[in-house]
């Protein structure tokens, strides 16, 4: 048998990852299983990622910005993503 060369290429999306800090995408760990196998005649093996699908990983409403004022009222927005809509 010759030498053997792997070489794997992976796409991330965090809707398959495991989410570590409740239902916030901000820290996600992958599930790799089988990627990497241990055989003598394997001499390098190469793992890139190709793609990955990771959203903002900030709040663009936060705590320390989620709270003005408008007509002499507080307002306090929700803590979140929000778009022009």
């Amino acid at each position: 048998m010759g030498i053997i060369v792997e070489n794997k290429l992976i796409t991330l999306n965090t809707r398959y990852a495991t989410r570590v800090n409740d239902t916030y995408l901000s820290s996600v760990q992958f599930p790799f299983k089988g990627i990497l196998k241990d055989e003598d005649d394997i001499v390098s093996a190469n793992i890139s990622v190709m793609n990955a699908q990771i959203p903002v990983s900030w709040y663009t409403i936060n705590n320390s910005n989620n709270q003005f004022q408008y007509n002499g009222n507080w307002i306090t927005i929700p803590v979140g993503n929000y778009n022009g809509n």
